[in-house]
């Protein structure tokens, strides 16, 4: 619901009658959503798809580039759906760092080698000088976020640790208990819903789209 709301300001989703934004993505063992939670609330969400059978969402504007990767024996998963309230930016800042350094920890228990994202051109200096992000795909327009223009960039694990990014201590420095990167499986009557809701959603966005 955040990420749908925020992607509504941001002309990056269409409106929908369940006010959600679910991905057929979402609905794999292989994809983690990790949620920052304030006083009870939800106010901050990412998610980390691993590559699967369904490939990543990425793919739809840089399948080349994906599959080069692959072919290097990579092991890659994508980093998609931020979304912040953002009532105050240290809040966000703080949040922002608390989720990739439990994302980051986390998919290097899962024996990641590689993150991709896609991200504004505008918002790609950020995380290439602070997370430690490089660019490997050009300027494309983005075909689940409105078509807004976007760069693929990449995270390779073993650079970062080479390379040594502004927040690689804040990230990696401390080591987050291991019980605590445990994930807690969706039960099956939340999946039943979310898949009713993914299959009905897709169906009026391609009636709306043809």
């Amino acid at each position: 619901r955040l990420v749908h709301s925020r992607y509504l300001q941001s002309n990056l989703d269409a409106e929908n009658p369940y006010d959600l934004r679910i991905t057929p993505h979402h609905l794999l063992d292989s994809t983690t959503i990790f949620v920052g939670i304030n006083d009870g609330e939800v106010v901050s969400t990412i998610s980390l798809v691993e590559d699967s059978e369904l490939g990543l969402p990425m793919e739809a504007m840089y399948e080349a580039e994906i599959s080069q990767r692959r072919r290097s024996g990579h092991r890659l998963a994508e980093v998609t759906c931020l979304a912040d309230r953002r009532n105050d930016l240290k809040r966000f800042l703080k949040v922002f760092l608390s989720l990739t350094r439990l994302l980051a920890q986390f998919a290097r228990k899962q024996d990641i080698d590689e993150l991709v994202a896609t991200v504004h051109p505008r918002h790609a200096p950020f995380y290439m000088r602070y997370v430690g992000f490089e660019k490997f795909a050009g300027l494309s327009r983005c075909p689940y976020a409105g078509h807004n223009p976007s760069l693929g960039l990449s995270l390779s694990f073993a650079k970062c640790d080479e390379m040594k990014p502004r927040w690689y201590e804040e990230i990696f420095g401390r080591k987050i208990p291991e019980r605590l990167l445990q994930p807690q499986k969706m039960s099956p009557q939340e999946r039943n819903l979310l898949e009713c809701v993914c299959d009905d959603i897709a169906g009026k966005w391609t009636s709306t789209q043809a």
